[in-house]
């Protein structure tokens, strides 16, 4: 990886991170989801994962430690017990 995609994927992660607190800030503080948003808010997601496919391209996920739901589909955020989240739970460096 050189250093402009790693300028790049830097760049992308703190874009999705702001975006995750945000909503998280939003739904504690404007709807009263306190317990639900709360853990979102203060751990986001733990591990991202970036698949290559022949057909799709790069799909990128991020998997959450909570299963607070995020709208955003772009972002890849994944839920513990969604699909995507559990085949995520289980990759590990270099598969």
């Amino acid at each position: 990886m050189d250093k402009i995609e790693k300028k790049t994927r830097v760049k992308e992660e703190l874009d999705v991170l702001e975006g995750v607190i945000n909503y998280a800030d939003k739904m504690i503080y404007e709807d009263g989801k306190r317990g639900e948003y709360s853990p979102l808010r203060r751990h986001a997601y733990g591990k991202t994962v970036i698949i290559k496919t022949e057909n799709e391209g790069v799909l990128t996920f991020r998997l959450s430690s909570t299963s607070a739901v995020y709208p955003k589909h772009s972002s890849g955020y994944a839920t513990p017990y969604s699909p995507v989240g559990r085949m995520c739970s289980f990759l590990s460096g270099g598969q």
